[in-house]
């Protein structure tokens, strides 16, 4: 048998157990997008075959169409995760429904270099959409004694992921969370150039952590929970924080005591505060680092 003849076999058997595969529900459909980027490897696969053929290397040109028919079927099981289409090319959706055994949600957001929208609340427990044409997180769940432990966590970029970039023309971010409007949330997000937009102010945040370099951050805090506590850091970051005029502000970490002053804020204990802070009914406390691009505190 001819390498030539032995690679149209098991394309052929590639192609027709992909079907099978769909079918049946095994794998989701999205994956021959992903089939098409390896086209320029069937072609290196092609010149690796005629090189070694009839030469005492030949089984080289047998293992080319191996390796390209593994990758292939690489492409269409990392596809479907989950029970859902986690196609680079789909939008995907996830939905956790409101859970009365839960009483706090403990969420994990690793964005890599992706842009993350978490604006509004839900009845749900939770709800996010991760657009097409975006890498999609590995995502987890668990309940620990009423505790909701949620991960979405970017994982390695897939071959044609890396190799294709699409805009979609709309101005919509990659992942875009929504978080219960009941259930009280801590957060913590990490990410490096990335547009991160936090629209906290209908969300029951207890807890915010924030770590992202090389970054575009806008953080809305809101007065649904009495004491909330942020922890904002990252090298070369532009910062925009929005707070409610009516709730108390204390701010610690930041160096540009002038600033503070500027945005109405006295000293007090180490720290820059709103006067009055200890009488108000919301307390926000942020500790904020020292080596942001530039840093905005705005009342609304």
């Amino acid at each position: 048998m001819t390498p030539a003849r032995f690679r149209w076999g098991v394309l052929f058997i590639l192609i027709g157990s992909l079907v099978l595969l769909q079918k049946t529900d095994v794998v989701s459909g999205s994956f021959w997008f992903g089939l098409i980027s390896l086209f320029p490897f069937l072609l290196i696969a092609i010149g690796v075959e005629k090189i070694f053929t009839n030469t005492r290397f030949q089984m080289i040109s047998y293992a080319s169409s191996v390796i390209l028919v593994l990758g292939g079927l690489y492409i269409a099981f990392s596809e479907s995760k989950l029970g859902v289409d986690a196609s680079y090319w789909d939008k995907t959706s996830i939905v956790q429904d409101a859970d009365p055994a839960v009483n706090i949600i403990d969420a994990r957001v690793v964005l890599a270099d992706g842009d993350l929208t978490i604006r509004d609340a839900t009845s749900d427990l939770l709800n996010a959409t991760f657009m097409e044409y975006t890498h999609k997180p590995k995502y987890s769940y668990k309940n620990e004694g009423g505790r909701a432990i949620v991960e979405f966590v970017n994982q390695p970029r897939q071959l044609f992921g890396g190799i294709v970039k699409i805009e979609n023309g709309e101005e919509e971010d990659d992942w875009r969370l929504k978080f219960s409007e009941a259930v009280p949330l801590i957060l913590k997000c990490t990410g490096e150039n990335s547009d991160i937009h936090l629209n906290l102010a209908q969300t029951p945040l207890r807890e915010l952590s924030l770590d992202a370099d090389d970054a575009d951050v806008y953080v809305k805090l809101g007065n649904v929970e009495p004491n909330v506590k942020v922890s904002i850091a990252g090298l070369d970051t532009k910062l925009l924080l929005r707070v409610p005029k009516k709730s108390g502000l204390r701010v610690f970490g930041f160096e540009d005591s002038d600033y503070l002053y500027e945005v109405g804020l006295v000293e007090q204990e180490g720290a820059f505060v709103t006067e009055g802070y200890d009488s108000l009914s919301n307390r926000i406390e942020v500790d904020l680092g020292n080596r942001f691009r530039s840093l905005r505190i705005d009342y609304y």
